[in-house]
C-alpha cells in the first residue's frame, strides 16, 4: 500500500546499519546512511492519504492479509 518512493531499510542490527553510513560532503551532515535518492514529497503525501482513508485498524487489516497470503505462497512453493 506504500509507493515504491516510499520505502524503508529497516536493519537487523546496529552492525547492519553502521555498514551502511557513508561520507557526504555535499550535504549539512558530514554523513549520511541508507541509500539516498531525489524524491519528490509525493510519495509521503501519499502515504499520509492511504493512512487517512484507512485509519490504523484497516491498514493493519491488510497489511495482516498481505502477510498472511506471502506465507501461504511461501508454504506452496516448498
Amino acid at each position: 500500500m506504500a509507493p515504491v518512493p516510499a520505502g524503508v531499510i529497516l536493519f537487523a542490527n546496529k552492525n547492519f546499519e553502521k555498514n551502511s553510513y557513508f561520507k557526504t560532503l555535499y550535504m549539512p551532515f558530514k554523513f549520511q546512511k541508507g541509500v539516498l535518492g531525489t524524491r519528490p514529497g509525493g510519495a509521503a503525501a501519499a502515504i499520509w492519504a492511504i493512512w487517512k482513508l484507512l485509519s490504523r485498524k484497516g491498514y493493519s487489516y491488510i497489511a495482516n492479509k498481505i502477510i498472511h497470503i506471502a506465507q501461504y505462497a511461501f508454504r506452496r512453493i516448498l
